[in-house]
């Protein structure tokens, strides 16, 4: 089975059942997604709270589940070979693991730049 149609197999069949195909590689994907998805969530939960009460749940609640997908990110870089380009994409996001979650430190900060990068192309277009 070629992995194109294995990857067919991420998105849920109708009614929302978890994929009938899923190779371990997309397994991880599937991990990783419902991952950030929680963290999404947590964001949600919390808007219009004050910085520091962001901060407080963020530490309580988001870092556990950093620490599952940094777990998860260097067990399957030491499983795969070097020269792929997961192993390269795994590679960038430890090398920035500060950065990445430097959200978590600061109520103040939100967990994506979308608003800072929608600013920056405006400008680029406005220029």
């Amino acid at each position: 089975m070629t992995v194109a149609r294995q990857a067919s197999g991420i998105y849920p069949q109708a009614g929302g059942t978890r994929p009938s195909i899923v190779s371990p590689a997309l397994h991880g994907v599937h991990y990783l997604l419902e991952r950030i998805g929680a963290l999404f969530a947590i964001e949600e939960d919390m808007r219009g709270q004050s910085p520091q009460e962001r901060q407080a749940v963020r530490a309580e609640r988001s870092v556990p589940l950093l620490a599952q997908i940094k777990t998860r990110f260097e067990e399957t870089l030491g499983r795969i070979s070097r020269k792929s380009s997961l192993a390269d994409a795994l590679r960038y996001a430890l090398a920035r693991w500060d950065a990445l979650t430097r959200y978590t430190t600061d109520g103040r900060l939100d967990i994506c730049n979308n608003a800072a990068e929608r600013a920056n192309t405006l400008r680029i277009v406005a220029t």
